[in-house]
């Protein structure tokens, strides 16, 4: 190869190290651990005030990676396609809540994240790569792994996803005839 392409070679490698480096460090927003850290912490302090409330951060930075628990848990698991299951009514949403996190007995009464550092704590906490990808990333992955067949059977039984609508504000991607 010439020295021209072995130049190329070592600014796309230098490219890409700097790019690992500034994931690690956070510099794309929050990490997995940054997110498991942060959430196992606000969980453990929500239980310890017995649910009365929110429990007062010791930061602004502990309050703004606090205040992004539910936000990304609920992002992350809608992107991945995944709904919560209410009581069903019928066969399919029986079915559905079969393959699907139900909002009735799973999920905790502080809100999803809770379940998502359970998910993460079963799995042995974040893995490598989590260091260096958004938080989101690892959220997703880990329902995904719990509800794997969660998002087909959403749209086998022709309800959409539900996406972001506005910050922190969801709802359905396209009308939902089903959703009453």
């Amino acid at each position: 190869m010439s020295s021209s392409g072995d130049g190329f070679v070592a600014l796309i490698l230098i490219a890409a190290a700097g790019a690992a480096a500034a994931g690690y460090v956070g510099a794309f927003g929050q990490t997995g651990p940054d997110y498991f850290e942060s959430c196992w912490t606000l969980k453990a302090e929500t239980i310890k005030e017995g649910f009365a409330g929110k429990p007062k951060p010791k930061s602004p930075q502990q309050a703004i990676s606090w205040a992004a628990c539910e936000p990304t848990t609920l992002r992350s698991v809608y992107e991945a396609g995944i709904i919560f299951v209410g009581d069903p009514k019928d066969a399919d949403e029986a079915t559905l809540e079969k393959v699907c996190p139900s909002s009735y007995r799973q999920i905790p009464i502080g809100g999803a994240y809770m379940l998502t550092v359970e998910l993460l704590e079963a799995a042995g906490g974040p893995n490598f790569t989590d260091r260096f990808l958004p938080a989101g990333v690892m959220v997703g992955r880990v329902w995904s792994k719990k509800w794997p067949r969660c998002s087909s059977e959403r749209e086998r039984q022709g309800y959409p996803k539900i996406v972001e609508k506005s910050p922190s504000s969801f709802g359905w991607e396209r009308p939902c005839p089903k959703c009453k």
